[in-house]
């Protein structure tokens, strides 16, 4: 696959069955991270979130999305980024990243901030190449032995 052949743009709610498929395909995502990131990008309709979206032709290949926080001075939440498996190591998370962070930086943000969990280690390695350090880390936040991460990247 050519990265040309990949094409950056704005996902809404006709792209659902796209990021449904992704989220289901992803052996990362337990049931409850799967429903709650579908409730997330639902609320994309709502004007809540934003996403965006690198596709193949007509196909999703992998989405992002994200929120400014609206308490804090010039902060964006990095709320979900998934990649559909059949694509990965081709490129498509960080064509994702550089398109979110044009996107960061043009709204003049300082801080983006995200939450992973330990289990979720390729997303971890990929937030450490791009940037992002371990801010904080809330035990048992999730359930007993797993714990919340907070991760930062300063602008």
């Amino acid at each position: 696959m050519k990265l040309e052949e990949l094409k950056v743009k704005k996902i809404s709610n006709e792209h659902r069955h796209f990021v449904e498929d992704i989220v289901n395909k992803t052996q990362d995502f337990s049931e409850k991270d799967k429903k709650t990131c579908l409730n997330v990008f639902d609320g994309i309709e709502k004007g809540e979130y934003e996403g965006l979206g690198v596709f193949k032709g007509e196909k999703l290949t992998g989405f992002i999305l994200f929120t400014e926080n609206s308490l804090a001075d010039s902060v964006i939440e990095l709320l979900w980024i998934a990649v559909d498996p059949d694509f990965y190591g081709k490129g498509v998370a960080q064509i994702l990243w550089d398109e979110f962070f044009k996107e960061v930086k043009k709204r003049n943000a300082r801080l983006i901030v995200l939450e992973t969990q330990p289990r979720h280690k390729r997303a971890r390695a990929f937030y450490r190449k791009i940037g992002f350090e371990k801010e904080a880390e809330i035990r048992d936040f999730y359930a007993e032995g797993e714990p919340k991460e907070i991760w930062v990247k300063r602008i």
